[in-house]
């Protein structure tokens, strides 16, 4: 895995993850999480893009992640999109009647969240708003 820095130089972030599958930050940047096969990790950001500390965030098998708002961590796995707060901590799991590969919020409010999985896509209302200042 290779970062762009802001002054245009191509660096190795970490050492610790080669090829990650899905990655997401939090909303305030300061948190990395990656799927590594059967594990969340986090890293903490420092300035110049480098990742330090990385932590499991959870052992599972996540095909995608997404955060809300409030900083949640949302992760798509065997029949379920799994909830967990910013340390790990599991929150709740919404049930899917398939695999999610890729989901999203969505929409004006971002209260939407659309899941998509073996050629079906789904459409599943939300209380929690997704994070706003970014695309996905």
């Amino acid at each position: 895995m290779l970062y762009r820095r802001p002054d245009g130089v191509v660096v190795r972030p970490t050492d610790v993850i080669g090829e990650p599958h899905k990655v997401m930050l939090s909303p305030d940047e300061k948190t990395f999480y990656t799927t590594d096969g059967d594990k969340i990790l986090a890293f903490e950001v420092q300035r110049d893009g480098a990742l330090v500390h990385p932590r499991v965030m959870a052992e599972l098998h996540a095909e995608d992640l997404v955060v809300d708002s409030k900083g949640r961590l949302y992760a798509s796995t065997e029949n379920a999109i799994e909830v967990m707060d910013s340390q790990g901590k599991r929150l709740g799991s919404i049930p899917t009647p398939i695999h999610i590969q890729n989901f999203a919020f969505t929409g004006k409010d971002r209260k939407t969240i659309i899941a998509a999985g073996k050629g079906n896509v789904y459409r599943i209302d939300m209380l929690s708003e997704g994070f706003k200042g970014r695309a996905k």
